[in-house]
């Protein structure tokens, strides 16, 4: 018995103790679960001590135990910070859900080619973020990430982006201007929901459907819808100055309280011009300038 616990304590002392958690600098990491063909990664856990100003996420730390590349930023973990710009590594792969919510402070944030995954609410009430690099390697903006970042200005969808979650844009009053180089096949529910500066939009041509309230409030006036558009939204362009939409859909979209009534003969409505007469036929669509593109 003596020689079995001798045995296991030489055993314990051989095998060094593997820690989750660590501190480098001002952050804290938790270590992620890897295997022996992945190299270590972690992802920032939060602040140490409460910071404020500029911070640099590194691309890897170094422990006694080894190397670990950092990947990604959990959620929750600057929320309530009072930091001013934030610049990822290229290793930056995920942002968690409202790692950087109320970040009264934060005005700039510097992205890398590598970041994929912006979760939800991450950057919401950021009231004065004013400039997101949107790297061409993003693939999901989540569920009103950057609702209420009153002083964003713009926003790039690259070609990897395939979805943009509802809600994500809700009452981005100054964004002026979104590039919409993806392939997308839905503008989500609320999307640009009292977007008051964005005056026009050219949506992919891969877009099916545009959500109930997408562009509610904002202040849109043109619009250019591709050839695949079969619905519109309940409420979708209500309390809007709308002037003029261009949609090369044959097919009439189906559309539920596409505006207030009455507004819509002051609404110009560019189709092909072989659609034309279906588009004049349509109950839902004949109250609007129906004209040959």
């Amino acid at each position: 018995m003596k020689r079995i616990v001798t045995l296991l304590t030489t055993l314990l002392v051989a095998i060094p103790l593997t820690v989750s958690a660590f501190t480098r600098g001002p952050l804290r990491y938790t270590k992620l679960p890897t295997d022996l063909f992945h190299v270590d990664e972690a992802e920032v856990y939060g602040p140490e001590r409460p910071i404020t100003g500029r911070i640099e996420i590194p691309y890897n730390v170094s422990t006694s135990m080894g190397n670990w590349k950092v990947v990604g930023i959990r959620s929750y973990a600057f929320q309530y910070c009072k930091l001013t710009e934030v610049t990822f590594s290229p290793a930056m792969r995920s942002i968690g859900a409202y790692a950087f919510n109320n970040c009264s402070e934060l005005r700039k944030v510097e992205a890398m080619r590598g970041l994929k995954f912006i979760e939800g609410g991450a950057f919401s009430d950021c009231r004065k973020l004013e400039e997101f690099q949107f790297p061409e390697s993003v693939k999901l903006i989540g569920e009103y990430a950057f609702k209420n970042c009153h002083k964003l200005k713009s926003a790039y969808f690259g070609e990897h982006v395939s979805s943009v979650r509802q809600g994500a844009f809700y009452d981005c009053w100054a964004l002026e201007s979104v590039v919409m180089d993806c392939y997308i096949q839905e503008v989500s529910d609320h999307c640009f929901n009292s977007c008051k500066s964005l005056q026009e939009v050219r949506l992919p041509r891969t877009v099916r459907r545009i959500g109930d309230s997408a562009f509610q409030y904002s202040g849109i006036r043109t619009i250019h819808m591709g050839p695949h558009v079969q619905q519109i939204g309940y409420g979708a362009f209500v309390g809007t100055p709308l002037e003029h939409v261009y949609i090369e859909a044959q097919t009439p979209p189906q559309i539920l309280y596409f505006t207030e009534n009455g507004k819509e003969k002051y609404i110009t409505v560019h189709v092909p011009a072989s659609a034309v007469a279906a588009y004049k036929q349509n109950s839902s669509w004949q109250k609007f300038n129906i004209v040959a593109s």
